[in-house]
């Protein structure tokens, strides 16, 4: 399949996601602090692992419907997508982002979050597609 059959709806959600990573990666660090909502101990690692948790259920699931045959290949490109993603922007703030600063935790909460998606992603959709029926 080449990327001009590629379906946009599933390009659309993780690319707006990667989107909404990306603002919220380079808001300055110190109008984060203000935040209650992330008023916790290690509440970053939380953000951070939520955000590519999400980031790469979105990609899995765009693979999955794309008509991928290969199960194993779509877990290998999205948590591969994610983790690199998670890298350049550690890089960004590490480097770019003003008040900001990159660390090897961050990536480490990033891939936990990219990783946990692969083990979760039959369940949820099962969990979903049961829902489906309760919901019409």
């Amino acid at each position: 399949m080449s990327i001009t059959e590629y379906p946009l709806r599933l390009v659309l959600l993780p690319v707006l996601w990667g989107i909404i990573v990306l603002f919220l990666s380079g808001i300055p660090g110190n109008n984060i602090q203000g935040v209650p909502l992330l008023n916790f101990n290690h509440a970053d690692k939380v953000a951070h692992f939520i955000m590519y948790f999400v980031f790469c259920i979105l990609l899995i699931y765009g693979f999955q419907e794309s008509g991928r045959k290969n199960q194993f290949h779509s877990y290998i490109y999205a948590v591969s997508i994610a983790i690199a993603y998670g890298i350049v922007m550690e890089l960004l703030q590490h480097y770019v982002f003003i008040n900001r600063n990159g660390n090897i935790y961050d990536i480490l909460a990033n891939s936990a979050g990219a990783f946990t998606a692969l083990f979760v992603f039959n369940p949820v959709m099962k969990l979903l597609d049961k829902t489906k029926y309760y919901f019409r």
